[in-house]
């Protein structure tokens, strides 16, 4: 029976984790869900789910969440607002359906989903921080891929604007943020 109860207390506490200490990260029902994404700054939601077991299933909630925080509070002075579901409590339509929904955060502008961020690539601050202002600047700073694409935009600046190339071998580094600020 105290073992039950220890299971118990457990899973409160592990459930607690993925709620507690956000100051910087909203939470979002499926009431404001489209509400809060439907914006002309990019905005950032991680869906989870309470049921789940949170050792098992959600691994990087300990180090993810914490750092998403402290991201959120950097990315506001770029507009970015940040959020969580917790799709237990709030099934948001077409996303808490989604297979390993924890495993990413999705980016939203307009009322649109602009991309999914796997969570294996959003790391620590900075790579949280670089991955979204990425998607903050997409627009301005345009990712070329092939030479092709390199050329093509040349031309279609040339006499128009200055263009700094940056190559990065892996994204989400301190120097790619600095880069971006």
């Amino acid at each position: 029976m105290a073992f039950l109860l220890l299971l118990f207390l457990s899973c409160i506490c592990s459930c607690q984790t993925l709620t507690a200490e956000l100051e910087h990260v909203r939470d979002l029902t499926d009431k404001d869900f489209n509400t809060f994404t439907d914006s002309q700054h990019v905005r950032v939601v991680y869906f989870y789910d309470n049921k789940l077991d949170t050792k098992k299933d959600n691994r990087h909630e300990k180090t993810f969440l914490p750092a998403f925080d402290k991201s959120c509070k950097v990315l506001k002075s770029y507009h970015v607002e940040c959020a969580k579901v917790d799709c237990s409590m709030y099934p948001v339509h077409d996303f808490c359906v989604r297979p390993a929904i924890t495993k990413s955060v999705y980016t939203f502008r307009r009322g649109k989903e602009l991309i999914e961020l796997l969570l294996d690539s959003m790391f620590d601050l900075d790579s949280i921080i670089s991955n979204i202002l990425q998607i903050v600047l997409l627009q301005e700073v345009p990712i070329l891929q092939s030479i092709t694409n390199r050329r093509h935009h040349e031309q279609k600046n040339i006499g128009k604007k200055d263009i700094v190339y940056s190559y990065h071998s892996v994204i989400g580094t301190y120097g790619e943020r600095i880069l971006f600020k």
